[in-house]
């Protein structure tokens, strides 16, 4: 019985019937292999692609805010542009001095905010809000209308029921600050405002 047992052992059976003959051979060729399959994976994981160090913390760049500013008078876009500079130097601000302007700019240019003035020679601010309804009403909400008017004039009351957030003159950082957190936040954008105070 016990030549039957060994004669299988070089057969088939070499790791689980003892066999005093070639047992410690089996079982030092099993520790090289091993050794051998775990020096492999070390050295096929240098290798890989997708291997991350935890340790390193990775930053992708936010992309810049994009705000148009539309207002026929020089001095009002200049304070609003510095305004905005002090808040957050991660924008990208470019201006129209007419509703007419301010359409063609939203359409190429693509902003997350608009400030736009109330009253203006060529096409007001209201006069614009309207051709926005028609033209491209995804903006509406984006849209911040700058006036002196009181809040429940007919003008501003058009303007936010198309949906247009409304600021009353003079403007100021807070102000300023707290419409811009406001408008971005609907589309998670905040953040971007990487330097805000």
């Amino acid at each position: 019985m016990f030549n039957f047992f060994k004669k299988i052992s070089h057969l088939t059976f070499p790791f689980f019937v003892f066999d005093y003959y070639y047992s410690s051979f089996w079982l030092a060729l099993s520790v090289k292999v091993l050794a051998g399959l775990y020096i492999l994976t070390q050295i096929a994981s240098c290798f890989r692609k997708d291997t991350i160090n935890n340790d390193i913390e990775i930053k992708i760049p936010l992309r810049k805010i994009k705000i148009l500013i539309i207002d026929d008078d020089n001095v009002s876009r200049s304070l609003i542009n510095k305004l905005i500079l002090k808040i957050s130097s991660n924008v990208e601000i470019r201006f129209a001095n007419d509703g007419g302007i301010g359409i063609s700019m939203i359409k190429s240019f693509a902003p997350d905010v608009v400030f736009l003035d109330m009253l203006m020679q060529k096409m007001n601010g209201n006069e614009m809000v309207q051709k926005v309804v028609k033209s491209c009403p995804k903006y509406l909400d984006r849209i911040v209308v700058l006036t002196s008017l009181d809040s429940s004039s007919k003008e501003v009351q058009e303007s936010i029921i198309s949906g247009c957030d409304f600021l009353s003159k003079p403007i100021s950082f807070i102000k300023i600050n707290n419409m811009l957190c406001k408008v971005l936040d609907r589309y998670k954008l905040k953040n971007n405002l990487s330097e805000i105070t």
